[in-house]
């Protein structure tokens, strides 16, 4: 805050202060409110999300995040999903704006060069974090999806996952389920790439029980891929079921890989699915 009230003093003060993250918004809110500059806050993520799953939280946060949010002049939120959640907090409901993320439709699009890839059908899944949970149950779902191949971009570098504890946790997992050779872990890939990785995919999977990646669902609905995903945060908002893709359980592999199964079996359907899922990203969610 000392530093941030140094900087906004004199020439340097803004025009509208926006916080990202709770801590953020601490050192930011203090220092807007004695400047009197509009103060604008987003989570990105909320403490009483991270409870519900088990995660350690900081026992302030939560009461703090309700204070900054009473206290701003506007939150945003990324999903109607975490607006909900923050009008429980006690954030009045017309202070908060949805704002989505984006996808750059240039980039991610149908159209363009993909990567090699055999006759099994694929099914990908994007994600920052291995041991989000979500790449797990896609290894679970993949036992009940006979045929198909899963590639996984997510976690360290490649040449880095041979020493990375989540990754040596799901690779011990695939062995013990017996689709090891089913499954690619390609490591962290650098954005250029993923529309070639996308293009290759029938379906994506976005199975984060909690905290899905904002961005995987609306990249690969871009690059014109359906999108199976349990109906959590933006995922619940972007994807619509059985329009775009489909919403199922988290964590509940047999079903899901059901409803993957038959997706995979119904080419008309999935070619709708396909056409529909390419039109709302670009329409609804382009930069």
């Amino acid at each position: 805050a000392d530093g941030l009230r140094r900087r906004w003093s004199g020439a340097g003060r803004p025009d509208v202060v926006h916080a990202h993250g709770w801590i953020e918004g601490l050192a930011a809110c203090a220092v807007a409110r004695e400047l009197g500059v509009p103060f604008v806050q987003s989570y990105h993520g909320l403490g009483t999300v991270e409870r519900r799953a088990g995660r350690p939280v900081h026992p302030a946060r939560v009461r703090l995040e309700a204070a900054l949010g009473r206290g701003a002049d506007a939150v945003l939120a990324g999903s109607e999903q975490e607006a909900d959640a923050l009008v429980r907090l006690g954030v009045p409901r017309p202070k908060i704006g949805v704002i989505p993320y984006g996808v750059d439709g240039e980039h991610f699009s149908q159209a363009g060069p993909a990567l090699p890839h055999g006759d099994r059908s694929r099914l990908v899944t994007v994600c920052r974090d291995l041991a989000d949970g979500g790449v797990a149950t896609a290894i679970r779902t993949l036992v009940n999806v006979p045929g198909a191949e899963l590639a996984v971009a997510g976690g360290p570098a490649r040449r880095e996952l041979e020493r990375d504890p989540a990754a040596h946790r799901l690779r011990m997992l695939a062995k013990r389920l017996r689709v090891a050779d089913r499954v690619i872990f390609m490591g962290r890939m650098p954005r250029r790439s993923l529309p070639k990785l996308l293009r290759t995919a029938r379906l994506a999977l976005c199975l984060s029980p909690d905290r899905p990646e904002p961005l995987a669902a609306l990249e690969a609905m871009a690059c014109g891929v359906p999108v199976v995903t349990t109906p959590v945060g933006g995922n619940a908002d972007s994807v619509l079921d059985h329009i775009t893709g489909l919403h199922v359980p988290a964590e509940r592999p047999v079903e899901i890989g059901r409803a993957v199964r038959r997706l995979l079996a119904e080419e008309t359907t999935r070619h709708a699915f396909a056409i529909a899922a390419a039109d709302r990203a670009h329409s609804r969610y382009s930069w």
